[in-house]
């Protein structure tokens, strides 16, 4: 995707959630089953970044649970990070994921990082792969990386936006 485009499709998509986040945050107040089943898995004593934290659900739900170490969501939509704020004991940043390897922090530090739903929302391979590059530095040597995806080819509504372009999906 030449740079033009890809800078045009982070705009459109800062642009949507700038505007409709607190509308869009609203529509988003429970976890999803699969994040249910993640929440499981992850103990109480190990360090959780969330990339594309939304309104911090998740994290949310971890504290709630008892959580005791690090809990830190990333999110570049701040009308969705006003609503995570008011998560007791999670800390939340807003950076632009698309220039996550940009961001200043220890390389190692994280034992859990996780992105749901967040991945499809970056235009281009070259941004996708500096993301996932920068994922694997901040894990830590036994670090998990959970990652989901909206599965376009499930859903008739994505699949004909996957199949007509001039559809289009909501950035």
């Amino acid at each position: 995707m030449n740079s033009a485009a890809t800078e045009r499709l982070l705009k459109l998509n800062h642009e949507f959630y700038n505007r409709f986040g607190e509308s869009f945050s609203a529509t988003r107040q429970r976890l999803q089953p699969g994040v249910k089943k993640i929440l499981e898995t992850i103990s109480n004593d190990v360090s959780v970044l969330d990339l594309g934290c939304g309104n911090g659900h998740f994290l949310r739900e971890l504290s709630v649970r008892g959580h005791k170490a690090a809990l830190l969501g990333l999110d570049f939509s701040l009308p969705l990070l006003r609503d995570a704020e008011s998560a007791p004991g999670v800390e939340f940043r807003e950076v632009d994921l698309a220039k996550l390897s940009q961001w200043s922090v220890d390389s190692g530090q994280w034992s859990v990082i996780t992105m749901f739903a967040t991945l499809h929302h970056i235009p281009s391979v070259e941004i996708r792969l500096d993301i996932l590059k920068t994922v694997r530095k901040l894990l830590n040597k036994d670090g998990k990386f959970i990652l989901s995806n909206w599965q376009f080819l499930n859903s008739e509504k994505l699949k004909s936006a996957v199949s007509n372009p001039g559809i289009g999906l909501a950035w």
